[in-house]
């Protein structure tokens, strides 16, 4: 997969990406690059600088360091929110 790309520029497909990350369980693996490009940015990963990996079921991606920070933070928010949204549906069945 090369890098992760919108068509009409608003982010939608990164959008999508993070809520695929955030919709089961993630693993996220980090260490050296071996030269790659950051698959959101597509910046080169230099070989002594270091590459993000998240993995599900879904997807893999790799990122660099700062489209690591952008993807974590936007994967806690879609997180929060799914929860939230999951309480607030259980509070009107109980409630």
């Amino acid at each position: 997969m090369g890098v992760i790309t919108s068509d009409s520029g608003g982010g939608g497909d990164r959008r999508a990406i993070v809520r695929a990350l955030a919709s089961e369980p993630t693993k996220t693996f980090a260490g050296l690059s071996q030269g790659g490009a950051c698959m959101l940015c597509g910046e080169t990963i230099k070989p002594d600088e270091v590459e993000y990996e998240f993995e599900n079921a879904a997807l893999t991606i790799t990122v660099d360091v700062n489209c690591y920070e952008t993807v974590a933070q936007e994967m806690a928010e879609a997180r929060r929110a799914a929860e939230a949204a999951a309480t607030a549906a259980c509070i009107r069945v109980t409630g």
